[in-house]
């Protein structure tokens, strides 16, 4: 093994964009949407970050939320569970944000333009 350290890149993404991210293929409640970026970045993100950021990707219009009633009464007793899914406005904010960090690997950057 050699001596590089290796950043993972949950340090070099933010919250908001790793919740977009879980989102691209399909709408997902709270718990499972933090299981999905541990898996997937090995950080957790705890209740009192995620529910916040959604709640503010909903206001921002990125993500829109919808209740599904639970098939198994198990520990929902058949209450609504709070699923979100990505709007169109959230898949274009992840699409500017590729198109952000493409332009920056660009080795020639004289006809920079803010994002």
């Amino acid at each position: 093994m050699n001596n590089v350290t290796t950043v993972k890149l949950s340090r070099l993404m933010t919250a908001e964009e790793m919740i977009l991210r879980s989102l691209l293929h399909g709408s997902s409640y709270g718990a499972e949407i933090s299981e999905k970026i541990s898996f997937a970045t090995e950080k957790w993100l705890p209740p009192g970050t995620l529910y916040p950021k959604l709640q503010m990707l909903r206001e921002e219009g990125l993500i829109e939320q919808i209740s599904k009633l639970e098939t198994s009464l198990g520990e929902r007793d058949g209450r609504p569970r709070k699923y979100y899914k990505l709007t169109a406005k959230g898949r274009m904010a992840l699409s500017e944000s590729d198109e952000c960090r493409n332009r920056l690997s660009q080795p020639d950057l004289s006809g920079w333009q803010p994002c």
